[in-house]
């Protein structure tokens, strides 16, 4: 983010309300454009895009979900599976099925970062994955809904295709994991 604000500067507010800069700083340092990566074959864009935001307002978001959210899910799945490589495919598993499927929606295809779906993605995952252990399960999944209403409106270049594949393969993905206990070291989940 620093990067993109000291090589390019900040957008008007009306161009980026999330004060960042501008579509073409964006563009330069990575994000999802699926014109770009499907014509182009711009294929690294589908990881970059996970790195940037968008302004400093979800900078601001991503590090809330950072620091509260996801380095308790990091903590979690370190401390139940002893080791931190099942975290990291889950990441990676939602990083690639949030990118496709803003290059796959062909009526939505307008650039978008990365890093604020996956975060969103990753907490699906973690209240799915871990449902029997939150005391108010329900309340949590009305946070996440109003931060996801937050993020799509508010936001620009936070695409709500990205948005909705994120929760949706983050819930998908933990139902398969909750399933598969078989290949997960480590306790038992539904304790």
């Amino acid at each position: 983010f620093c990067a993109m604000i000291l090589s390019q500067g900040f957008a008007h507010p009306i161009n980026n309300p999330s004060l960042g800069p501008s579509a073409v700083s964006l563009t330069v340092f990575g994000i999802n454009n699926p014109a770009l990566i499907i014509y182009k074959h711009q294929w690294y864009r589908m990881l970059t895009s996970n790195f940037l935001v968008s302004g400093f307002l979800t900078l601001v978001v991503a590090y809330f979900y950072l620091w509260r959210r996801i380095a308790t899910l990091e903590r979690r799945m370190v401390h139940d599976f002893k080791s931190p490589w099942l975290f990291a495919t889950i990441c990676i598993v939602l990083a690639t099925v949030i990118n496709a499927s803003s290059c796959l929606v062909p009526h939505r295809r307008g650039a978008s970062t990365g890093a604020v779906p996956l975060l969103i993605g990753l907490q699906a995952f973690h209240l799915a994955f871990y449902w029997n252990s939150f005391v108010r399960p329900y309340l949590s999944i009305g946070a996440v809904a109003a931060e996801t209403i937050l993020v799509v409106t508010l936001f620009p270049f936070n695409s709500w295709v990205m948005i909705a594949a994120a929760i949706v393969t983050g819930w998908i993905t933990a139902q398969g994991a909750r399933t598969m206990d078989v290949w997960l070291p480590g306790p038992m989940i539904n304790v």
